[in-house]
């Protein structure tokens, strides 16, 4: 009789330790089920950060890229605007190069010199604009020597080609 009332005994021990396993198990599974889903939570919001992450390295990415173009930009304007710069320099020395030429014609011509007054300063622009016809002829005179040049080698295929043919 003590043995059965001691089975009886371990058996409700072991119902009761059952019904709190049963009870300790329901929990954790429920725990387990909410960190679960706190992980897959979180996952998402790291791979949302992990794309912003990638989209603000393309922004950056993109803007160095702007600011690269911006500088070349930059420096192609300042090259145009010293280019400019030389052109604008080159024009008004044309301009008087070109008023020389006009107030102080060849002396060996018929047309008539202007006078200002000044025979000195007369001197001195009719020998400017006669440096400038000088300067022009000799530009004038090596374009007419590569035009003889390229026009004599020309002349001269053409001659070895009628003498083969």
């Amino acid at each position: 009789m003590y043995l059965k009332k001691e089975l009886q005994n371990l058996r409700q021990q072991l119902q009761e330790n059952d019904l709190f396993l049963k009870d300790e198990l329901a929990k954790r599974e429920t725990i387990i089920k909410d960190e679960k889903e706190k992980y897959e939570t979180m996952s998402t919001e790291l791979q949302k950060m992990n794309e912003k992450v990638e989209e603000s390295q393309d922004l950056i990415c993109r803007n160095q890229q702007l600011q690269n173009s911006l500088k070349e930009a930059e420096q192609r304007i300042m090259m145009l605007m010293k280019s400019n710069e030389t052109l604008e320099k080159e024009l008004e020395e044309k301009k008087v190069h070109e008023q020389l030429l006009i107030e102080n014609p060849d002396i060996t011509s018929k047309v008539e010199v202007k006078v200002h007054g000044n025979p000195e300063q007369d001197l001195e622009n009719q020998i400017q604009a006669n440096e400038i016809r000088i300067q022009l002829i000799s530009v004038q005179t090596t374009k007419l020597k590569e035009t003889l040049n390229k026009l004599r080698k020309l002349t001269k295929i053409r001659q070895a080609a009628l003498t083969n043919a």
